[in-house]
């Protein structure tokens, strides 16, 4: 049986298309405030999630602060999820995370804080220069 198309409900804008194609490893994005950065990683991390071959894969956004990553990224996280419940992800709100149980993938998406992970991905929000 064929498993059926993932259908993501995001199209970038064009100041994040190359965010989206890349090869490098490390990316920096400055673009003007609401620009949708947050959405933009957000969704980054989401589709590397999905198709990552490593076994339990696991993704971070990190901010400085907890409290800040709810605030900003976990909404965007929570809707972004919502065309896969029904491929098996699933939310846990107490937690800040969100486990992706596609059969190609079995990762994790956290937003929470990070101590000895070992992770494959991560978003830092607001650097200290």
């Amino acid at each position: 049986m064929l498993e059926p198309d993932l259908i993501v409900d995001y199209v970038p804008r064009s100041q994040f298309e190359s965010f989206h194609v890349r090869s490098e490893r490390f990316a920096c994005i400055v673009t003007h405030r609401r620009a949708g950065k947050t959405v933009a990683c957000v969704e980054d991390l989401q589709r590397a999630a999905m198709w990552c071959a490593k076994v339990r894969p696991r993704f971070a956004y990190i901010s400085p602060f907890l409290k800040q990553s709810k605030a900003v990224a976990w909404d965007y996280l929570r809707a972004a999820t919502g065309p896969l419940r029904r491929h098996g992800a699933r939310v846990h709100e107490s937690e800040l995370r969100v486990d992706y149980a596609i059969e190609r993938c079995a990762s994790k998406c956290y937003a929470k804080n990070i101590r000895s992970w070992v992770i494959y991905i991560t978003v830092r929000s607001r650097a200290s220069l």
